[in-house]
């Protein structure tokens, strides 16, 4: 294959053919080559205006909770972005161990929960106790179709 920037042909890339790999004497590999022209790569260069980071990184904190089967991981994401604060920056599902509770099968999915901390006015305990309350707010709404916190 070609790499192509504004019309010329800047590169090549693809796997090696298997003559070279058999002389190679390489037998369980499929080694790919990519070829650029640095000259090509300066010119397309872009740059971007730099900004420093914030002293205040973002908190982050997982929530886990199992899930009765057909029961959609999203309808949790929904009630944790409702009742979070205006901090809550972002929602997102990073683990799913599948198990049983009394012979049903379960799922418990981990949240991860991002707030923004730009300003420095977030508190660990703060955000730890924003936490119990999103916990009930989830078990409130979901407790009733099987969701528990894990």
């Amino acid at each position: 294959a070609t790499v192509v920037q504004g019309g010329s042909v800047v590169g090549i890339l693809g796997e090696v053919h298997p003559a070279v790999l058999k002389r190679a004497k390489i037998k369980r590999a499929r080694p790919c080559y990519f070829e650029v022209s640095v000259d090509a790569l300066h010119a397309a260069r872009v740059d971007l205006p730099y900004a420093d980071p914030s002293a205040a990184h973002p908190l982050s904190r997982s929530l886990a909770f199992s899930l009765p089967p057909r029961f959609e991981a999203e309808r949790i994401v929904d009630t944790l972005r409702a009742a979070g604060p205006s901090a809550l920056e972002s929602v997102g599902i990073t683990d799913r161990f599948d198990h049983e509770e009394g012979g049903v099968a379960m799922r418990a999915i981990t949240f991860d929960l991002t707030f923004d901390n730009s300003d420095q006015s977030l508190s660990a305990d703060a955000v730890n106790e924003t936490l119990r309350a999103l916990q009930e707010a989830v078990v409130a709404a979901h407790g009733p179709a099987g969701v528990a916190i894990r």
